[in-house]
């Protein structure tokens, strides 16, 4: 079977795909994050059930509030957005296969965009307490997508480890 130049394109597209974790503050437009939400949506799960529900953080106090918790996501202190992906919690061993897909999926569409992300979670009691749930913080098994650097600044930087400077 020969490639198509087409198929090349595409997987290189994906093998492009980095967890990033260094921000701009600038605003993800409105258009981007609904293209984002509407990869999740047409997501797919075990049984096709899409056992999540989705919440999108701009507000700056809770990213930083979020960036605390026990777990790994201080990366959103720095973020302007962030999309937390609340799992039901009623089939633990496929809804970790759809959620880890569903992530993949949102940092692959966030990236068609030329947004980057990294996952995060929580873990403790914050993930699972219902007093937190109702104070705005996130359920189990909590991935994180946010900004990054823009392509062009990527290009930068790689350029300067390249060819560092003397100091």
């Amino acid at each position: 079977m020969t490639k198509t130049r087409g198929a090349e394109d595409r997987t290189s597209f994906l093998r492009s795909l980095k967890a990033v974790r260094s921000f701009l503050t600038d605003p993800i437009p409105d258009e981007v994050v609904d293209d984002i939400l509407r990869v999740a949506r047409w997501s797919g799960s075990a049984s096709n059930k899409q056992p999540w529900e989705i919440i999108v953080i701009r507000n700056r106090d809770m990213l930083e509030a979020l960036a605390t918790v026990e777990g790994y996501a201080d990366h959103l202190a720095g973020a302007p957005l962030g999309i937390v992906l609340v799992m039901a919690g009623d089939r633990a061993e496929q809804e970790a296969y759809d959620e880890g897909r569903l992530a993949e999926r949102i940092m692959l569409a966030a990236w068609a965009h030329g947004v980057g992300s990294s996952i995060g979670w929580i873990v403790g009691s914050r993930r699972t307490s219902s007093t937190s749930r109702r104070n705005g913080w996130c359920g189990p098994r909590s991935p994180w997508a946010t900004r990054t650097r823009p392509p062009a600044a990527r290009a930068r930087i790689r350029e300067r480890r390249a060819n560092p400077s003397p100091r």
